[in-house]
């Protein structure tokens, strides 16, 4: 989507990189940021869906929100003890 649009895809970052795509808001990708414009995927899309260039500070990862982890399922009651 990206080239096929006029932009260029690489996967090491440099100096010639100008936006960095990430998903979630953690990892060594957030060292970056203040040098670099860091956005979601969802700004890829709305940027073509719009035909320009959309505001990336509304799509910084850290403005996701994201399900909170699972806790793990508890065990089930003992069952009721039986009168016999």
């Amino acid at each position: 989507m990206i080239t096929f649009n006029g932009g260029q895809c690489q996967l090491n970052l440099n100096s010639k990189c100008t936006h960095l795509i990430i998903t979630k808001p953690e990892g060594t990708a957030m060292r970056h940021e203040g040098s670099i414009r860091i956005v979601t995927p969802d700004w890829i899309v709305d940027s073509v869906r719009s035909r320009g260039r959309c505001e990336e500070g509304l799509y910084h990862p850290r403005l996701l929100i994201l399900p909170k982890p699972r806790s793990p399922t508890p065990p089930p009651p003992p069952p009721p003890p039986s009168f016999q």
